[in-house]
């Protein structure tokens, strides 16, 4: 009997330190474009989170997907999760680099405080450099901003990494605010990246 109640108690300690079952997220379908629900950046699974699309004008321009290590629904809870993320953009209409890599800049202008900006300056035009190896970017063409700890940012368009690492979290944080951020240029969009992912199974 007293084995019986030792067994239990040592199964019920067992359970209090095992890691929790990731949630089960969909996949999202986004102007005829899949998000997949699950993904791994490096080794570190991450969970899909939101995904719409940025339209000007009324024109779809491309279509996005936030990926985070766990579900969120605030843009500061973002920036205090722990681990690696990713932002997928997906081309659906022909862009031209010069405008797209403008509206990034306004984007971060207006949803970073004066003094961070300040703090990322080097980071920023590491950033400028990288993004000005984009060409006129075509229907289906995908680029992605991978945030890795102790690693930095990487920048891939069509599966090639484009320049090296910008490290500094502050910069990947600054990033991710053009689509998140109270100013951002996309409202309906930023709600649907806070989605804090679709259903659940």
């Amino acid at each position: 009997m007293q084995n019986d109640k030792k067994n239990g108690w040592y199964s019920e300690i067992k359970n209090w330190f095992k890691p929790e079952d990731p949630p089960v997220v969909e996949d999202i379908v986004v102007a005829d474009h899949t998000f997949v629900g699950h993904i791994k950046v490096g080794a570190s699974p991450l969970l899909l989170n939101g995904a719409g699309v940025r339209t000007v004008a009324g024109k779809a321009v491309y279509a996005v997907a936030l990926y985070l290590p766990r579900l969120a629904k605030r843009a500061d809870t973002i920036n205090a999760l722990i681990g690696p993320r990713r932002v997928e953009l997906v081309i659906l209409d022909h862009l031209n680099a010069t405008d797209f890599v403008e509206s990034l800049r306004y984007g971060i202008q207006c949803n970073t405080n004066e003094t961070a900006k300040e703090f990322i300056k080097k980071e920023l035009a590491e950033l400028e450099e990288v993004m000005a190896e984009l060409t006129n970017m075509l229907p289906g063409d995908v680029i992605e901003f991978d945030w890795i700890p102790k690693r930095g940012t990487f920048i891939t368009y069509n599966d090639e990494v484009l320049g090296t690492p910008i490290r500094g979290k502050a910069l990947n944080d600054a990033v991710v605010s053009i689509w998140t951020g109270l100013q951002t240029l996309d409202e309906p969009l930023r709600e649907a990246l806070l989605a804090g992912g679709p259903k659940e199974a």
